[in-house]
């Protein structure tokens, strides 16, 4: 919440959808460490697309 966008998709009330994904995979040169990378997004669309 302390990203203005992010509160301001968060927070609006014309935005019916949310979708999300997520990898994870290891980072070898890292002591093989799981990293991860996310996303979001979302809509105010009367149907998903």
């Amino acid at each position: 919440m302390n990203s203005p966008g992010h509160q301001r998709n968060i927070l609006n009330p014309n935005l019916k959808y949310l979708g999300a994904g997520l990898s994870a995979f290891e980072k070898k040169s890292f002591y093989n460490m799981l990293y991860f990378n996310a996303t979001q997004n979302f809509s105010g669309a009367d149907r998903p697309r």
